[in-house]
């Protein structure tokens, strides 16, 4: 009979990681949007590489929505998993920063991998890229269903 043992650190982040970005690329930018209403945002603009609709969202239909939004809570596990399973990079700047910003890189683990300055408007961006990278099976699902799993993130 086979000893029960843990598992190791560095793969329960990742089993974590992958029930948190559950479904794909919808809940990546799910998760980036609610964390951008807690950070109060005043303007959200989400980019696709190859695939281009600015300021779209389920979440608001005009600006008076932005009233009736309610925190989303503490989105930290969110970022941690995001690490986890693509290239994470932020670039941030105060209104008494701009132009000038600090861009942040981490690791697959969450942890802060270097932190630069950087050319930056006032505001917060936030780059996700290669998602899935450590899940080769999701990773071939996506790119095989990328136009549905679109078509599912502006729905």
């Amino acid at each position: 009979m086979a000893t029960i043992k843990p598992i190791e650190q560095k793969s329960v982040h990742h089993i974590q990681s992958g029930q948190v970005i559950g479904d794909g690329l919808t809940s990546v930018v799910k998760e980036l949007v609610e964390n951008s209403f807690d950070a109060s945002a005043t303007s959200i603009e989400i980019r696709f590489k190859n695939y281009a609709l600015k300021h779209w969202t389920s979440k608001l239909t005009s600006y008076d929505d932005l009233d009736s939004v309610k925190t989303f809570g503490f989105r930290g596990e969110a970022l941690s998993s995001l690490c986890a399973l693509a290239d994470l990079q932020i670039t941030t700047a105060t209104s008494e920063e701009a132009p000038k910003g600090t861009r942040l890189e981490f690791e697959t683990s969450g942890k802060l991998k270097s932190r630069s300055v950087a050319a930056a408007q006032r505001g917060t961006t936030v780059l996700v890229e290669n998602i899935f990278k450590t899940l080769p099976v999701r990773r071939s699902e996506l790119e095989r269903n990328i136009k549905r799993e679109y078509t599912k993130v502006l729905g």
